[in-house]
């Protein structure tokens, strides 16, 4: 069975092909090749300036309802983000899933800061 290899094909492609008598899933090899250092800071950024935009127009009234929605919200568009690559966090190397953990916490940690200014004048 032929995999197209193409820009549409790639993000959807999920057959099996063989290449010199071996197996290999299509989209494990295309998430080596698509996710490297650059996409993924695209990826982070544009998580950072989506996340807080939402993060400041929601009304909580307790950090940890915040904070909670804030990282449930992280990990389901990261997900989607990352399978729009063909990809997911389990096929990030291992320092680049450092890089999501601690961009995750800088996000956290500055909502926190707004939050508390917030709840202060309030």
């Amino acid at each position: 069975m032929k995999c197209k290899l193409d820009s549409i094909s790639l993000n959807y492609c999920s057959k099996y092909f063989i290449e010199k008598g071996k197996a290999f899933h299509i989209q494990f090899i295309l998430s080596n090749m698509v996710i490297n250092d650059t996409i993924l800071d695209e990826i982070l950024n544009y998580l950072d300036d989506s996340l807080k935009g939402l993060a400041l127009q929601q009304d909580f009234t307790e950090w940890n309802g915040l904070k909670n929605f804030v990282e449930g919200q992280y990990d389901i568009r990261l997900d989607s983000l990352l399978r729009g690559k063909a990809s997911g966090i389990h096929h990030l190397e291992s320092g680049m899933k450092n890089k999501v953990i601690m961009r995750k916490q800088r996000l956290v940690d500055r909502l926190k800061e707004e939050f508390l200014k917030k709840s202060k004048t309030n």
